[in-house]
């Protein structure tokens, strides 16, 4: 599988890339308040300013971050929301083959096989789905019955997508050209939070 690009220094994105265009034009560009003066955040440029978003790389960032956030709290044995996952029972923590006393983590294997599905969708709209491995959807049904979840959005994997997601966004402010990896990534090869 590929690896993730760093944005490219040049060449610099133009309209006609594609995206969604935020900003486009020269002065000053923002909310304007009382007399026309500009009102909270705007920005005063001397040339053409513009800002082209593409949803699929939003999407891609979020889904790696998401990746790799769910593979740290399956190993420290947190829910998505956080707490502390239901405990093992005796007999399972004993196990001589664990890898790991939490729950979900008995090689390791679902945590680092974690993994997201191709991006789909278009500049202006895009989505993609984290999946444990096929071979653990058994298990996954089974631990729900028992009302034990291991994936979802929580706090810190929306924090984790926000801050990727916002590292994009100055990247393509800074005029670099940020694009989505497509594929699908796993959740071991994602670097740590």
């Amino acid at each position: 599988m590929a690896r993730r690009r760093k944005p490219a220094d040049s060449p610099a994105r133009k309209p006609g890339d594609g995206g969604a265009v935020l900003l486009s034009g020269a002065g000053a560009i923002g909310p304007v308040g009382p007399g026309g003066r500009p009102a909270g955040v705007a920005l005063d440029v001397d040339r053409e300013l513009v800002v082209l978003v593409d949803a699929r790389v939003l999407v891609d960032v979020a889904r790696r971050a998401v990746l790799a956030e769910a593979r740290e709290q399956l190993y420290a044995g947190k829910r998505p929301g956080g707490g502390p996952q239901r405990p093992l029972s005796a007999r399972h923590a004993a196990d001589p083959r664990r890898v790991s006393d939490k729950r979900g983590v008995r090689t390791g294997h679902m945590a680092d096989e974690l993994r997201a599905t191709p991006i789909k969708g278009d500049t202006g709209r895009a989505e993609s789905t984290i999946a444990v491995p096929t071979d653990r959807n058994v298990f996954i049904a089974t631990e729900a019955k028992r009302g034990v979840r291991y994936l979802g959005i929580g706090p810190a994997h929306a924090a984790a997508a926000e801050r990727a997601m916002g590292e994009a966004i100055a990247a393509m402010v800074a005029g670099k050209r940020v694009e989505p990896e497509q594929g699908e990534p796993v959740a071991r090869e994602e670097p740590t939070p």
